[in-house]
């Protein structure tokens, strides 16, 4: 799975890139707690957090050739308890990914 992005991107090299593809499945997802200190350090509050890397081709040929990625994306999303995880993970990361983006598809 991954996405068409139709937006042109602004890349660290100072060019830009349109009509690009991206994909998670490449790369290692992450899942753990994390402890939240309340204001008086006698509370506290655990939050759940999800993230991974989203990987950025110039196109899809370029990715299925083993070509080089040209941006990389932090994917990151916390919820208050762990009922997520019975859910699809990288379902929940490609939505929270396509909200950067104005103009996206799946590409399934």
């Amino acid at each position: 799975m991954g996405i068409n992005i139709g937006d042109t991107l602004q890349l660290i090299n100072g060019l830009t890139a349109k009509d690009t593809y991206g994909c998670i499945e490449n790369n290692s997802i992450n899942i753990f707690k994390k402890i939240v200190t309340g204001n008086n350090n006698n509370s506290y509050t655990v939050k759940f957090v999800l993230q991974a890397v989203g990987s950025i081709w110039a196109n899809k040929d370029i990715r299925n050739s083993n070509g080089s990625i040209i941006k990389n994306t932090n994917i990151k999303i916390e919820y208050e308890n762990d009922t997520f995880l019975n859910q699809n993970v990288y379902g929940l990361l490609y939505a929270k990914w396509k909200e950067d983006y104005t103009t996206v598809t799946d590409d399934i």
